[in-house]
């Protein structure tokens, strides 16, 4: 009954309809028959009038049996039309059950919000009826939002399925919850009861303060209302908010290279309104002991603060770092993991175009020199291979990083499809054209108008005039993160040193302001970026580019407008040169490690080296999905769907019968939640009723269902029952006294 009526234990109440019964009972008349000639003319007279007279006293008697049943039920407050009491009007029950993470938080009596809005959902589930055709949906508010049931009149085992239902790892939607449960209302019939069972988090909603976020919840509401709906929130009841979270945990290398110490910063934020503490734990590939520990003391309510620690992997493959800190009142947040692709080395293959028996005397010498300078007893992170375009041309693109083409003059379209095809993979591309570069060619083959890999097209070369005057390279305030490095002032100001005497025009593409569209190798092309300007020493003229980068589908790649060696520049003679070699080389070595490192509840895909069979997909404890490549266009990935989870996952490659395995196995891939969850402050009930209006109802636990005003609280079903009452009542006194004045007239 707890569906019907907000307080059943005044149900008792109509066992007061006994009490007119009862008297009626105990006050007949006895008597004895005792003979007497007078009485029996009234005798005669009364059996005349006897069935009338009981019918006169069974309507008195009905009226005030009535009146205290309606008394009773309206006592009980019920939620809907007593006529669903009797068994009249099929229900269609839609439930939005928040399962994100956030609703896991353990409060102090060891409750949470998940426990208890699951145990109402089933109470409501309980209360619909099968014999009537009643139905349920079943909509999970996480992110993304899932449908667990459409329209079921399998009553009990959408009831078994709810109590088994665990909290996830993912955000909340409620706004793309509430669209689709009004979605949903299209193909139920009308008069559908839609209840929301959730923390009502501010992050739920979007932004708050946005008029679009407002204006579609509120579409929501009326498209329910629109079907005769209901809408009901079902509010937590008031607690503790206090949260501490891990937000972020990064790489501060663009390149971890085995054997070489690397820097990992995480980040802890305090979500609560009171200052917190806590001691952040390094852990490395899963291990249990931290290799680094880092206090983090009195951080400020809202404040985030960034602690970091070096770890050294001793091989190359797939890694994993994790950060802990211990556990408060909300755990998923309390971990966050980072995947990471530890490699030997950064392998750069020079193409010279212009060899030289002096090795000095080489187009590659400088660039070779300034990557791998062969110290002893220092190991280079970069290992560089220079190849003649001969060789260069009949040497396949692989087990290599980054190409880099120097003053090249012959390039065949053969090679520059390959070379496509390696940055669009996630290769890097440099080039630093010279007096031997063939500009039509590059342009043709790797320009393609701003389609191809190749960020600017190479016109016209310049000279400086006069003699006295040459060119010099300046950088952009701020320095763009591709040059870190440069960021500091003082060593930016090395930029500008060295002379420049001769450079190529480089012209970026018409529409570089939109990106082009796809290839049929699914890339994506980005927007050309200038990352540094050449300008006359005396100031005079146009800035023109002088570093010109872009992304090209998982790669990068680079041009210069100035050669590599000293015959139109003094740069390669200075340190400058062999800073922003480097800083460079390790921007286009760095691997974009998103598709290892995502968000509970996305999808990970992965491009396949070599001839993988398929992958077996799992975490500690779960089950395993098998996945096979998926080949589009030469092409082959692997897709999974979303990862629900937020754990550690393994992917484990199988080779193709008698083929070895190019993949590095096993394969981690980091899912973490979303940060966002974390701020478990509730949205105001205030702002709730101006956007959801006047008929939305709001429900606290504990608490019965209060209409969003006056006028709605008054078309409540025990107002009617209380009016039903005083009405009985009315028509059983009217009756009475017309009865009883009749009767005196015979008399």
């Amino acid at each position: 009954m707890g569906s019907f009526f907000g307080a059943p234990a005044m149900l008792w109440w109509g066992l007061a309809a006994s009490v007119p019964i009862l008297i009626h009972l105990f006050s007949r008349q006895r008597y004895q028959r005792l003979p007497w000639a007078a009485m029996e003319f009234l005798r005669r007279a009364f059996k005349k009038t006897r069935k009338r007279v009981r019918l006169e006293h069974l309507l008195i008697l009905l009226l005030r049996i009535l009146a205290l049943l309606l008394l009773a039920l309206a006592l009980a407050a019920p939620l809907r039309d007593v006529t669903s009491l009797l068994g009249g009007g099929r229900r269609e029950l839609v439930l939005v059950l928040d399962d994100s993470f956030s609703m896991a938080l353990e409060e102090s009596d060891g409750s949470t919000p998940f426990a208890r809005a699951k145990a109402k959902a089933v109470a409501l589930v309980n209360d619909l009826r099968g014999d009537r055709g009643d139905t349920v949906s079943v909509l999970l508010a996480g992110r993304p939002v899932r449908m667990l049931r459409k329209a079921s009149t399998e009553l009990d085992k959408t009831a078994t399925e709810l109590a088994k239902l665990e909290v996830s790892d993912l955000a909340t939607d409620l706004t793309g919850a509430l669209s689709t449960a009004a979605g949903l209302l299209e193909s139920l019939p009308e008069g559908a009861e839609v209840v929301l069972l959730s923390d009502v988090q501010k992050t739920a909603f979007g932004d708050s303060t946005s008029e679009a976020v407002a204006r579609d919840l509120a579409l929501a509401a009326r498209a329910i209302t629109a079907r005769k709906g209901t809408l009901r929130f079902v509010l937590p009841r008031a607690t503790n908010t206090d949260n501490l979270a891990l937000t972020a945990l990064e790489c501060r290398e663009h390149s971890v290279i085995a054997g070489r110490a690397a820097r990992m910063v995480a980040t802890l934020t305090n979500f609560s309104d009171k200052p917190q503490s806590g001691t952040v734990r390094f852990h490395a590939d899963g291990a249990t002991e931290p290799f680094e520990s880092r206090e983090v003391e009195s951080l400020r309510p809202g404040a985030s603060e960034s602690v970091d620690a070096r770890v050294v992997f001793n091989a190359a493959g797939s890694h994993v770092v994790e950060a802990r800190f211990a556990t408060d009142a909300l755990g998923p947040d309390n971990r966050r993991a980072l995947a990471l692709d530890v490699r030997s080395s950064i392998r750069v293959r020079l193409v010279d175009g212009e060899p030289a028996a002096e090795p000095g005397e080489a187009e590659s010498f400088f660039m070779a020199a300034s990557l791998d300078p062969g110290i002893e007893g220092v190991r280079s992170p970069f290992e560089v291979q220079v190849l003649d375009e001969g060789r260069f041309e009949q040497t396949p693109l692989k087990d290599i990083e980054i190409v880099v083409l120097m003053n090249t003059a012959a390039l065949s379209p053969r090679k520059a499809e390959e070379l496509r095809a390696f940055v669009s993979a996630g290769g890097a591309l440099w080039v630093l054209p010279g007096d031997r570069s063939a500009p039509e060619l590059l342009n043709t083959l790797l320009f393609q108008a701003g389609h191809g890999p190749l960020p600017a097209a190479i016109a016209g070369p310049v000279v400086a005039a006069p003699e006295s005057t040459s060119f010099r390279l300046s950088a952009p305030d701020p320095m763009p993160t591709e040059l870190a490095y440069f960021a500091d002032k003082d060593v930016a100001s090395w930029l500008g040193r060295a002379p420049i005497h001769k450079h190529w025009k480089l012209e970026l593409a018409a529409d570089a302001a939109a990106p082009a569209p796809a290839t049929n190798l699914g890339d994506v092309v980005n927007t050309a970026r200038v990352l540094l300007t050449l300008a006359a020493q005396d100031g005079s003229g146009t800035p023109q580019p002088a570093l010109v980068v872009k992304r090209f589908g998982a790669g990068r790649a680079a041009i210069c407008a100035f050669s590599g060696d000293q015959e139109w520049t003094d740069l390669p003679a200075f340190p400058t040169f062999v800073l922003l070699t480097r800083e460079l080389a390790w921007w286009l070595s760095e691997q974009a490690s998103s598709s290892d490192n995502l968000l509970a509840g996305a999808s990970w895909r992965h491009r396949v080296r070599g001839p993988v069979k398929e992958a077996l997909l799992a975490y500690d404890g779960g089950a395993t999905a098998v996945l096979r490549p998926q080949s589009s266009d030469s092409v082959a990935t692997l897709v999974s769907d979303g990862l629900l989870r937020a754990r550690l996952w393994r992917a484990d490659f199988i080779p193709r019968d008698g083929e070895a395995l190019e993949e590095s196995t096993p394969r981690w891939v980091a899912v973490n939640v979303d940060c966002a969850e974390s701020d478990l402050h509730r949205a105001d009930e205030a702002w709730l009723r101006t956007v959801f209006g006047p008929e939305t109802q709001f429900e606290s636990e504990g608490r019965e269902a209060q209409q969003g005003n006056e006028a709605a609280a008054a078309e409540n079903a025990w107002w009617w029952l209380l009016l039903g009452a005083l009405t009985a009542l009315l028509a059983e006194t009217a009756l009475s006294q017309w009865f009883g004045a009749r009767s005196e007239a015979r008399a």
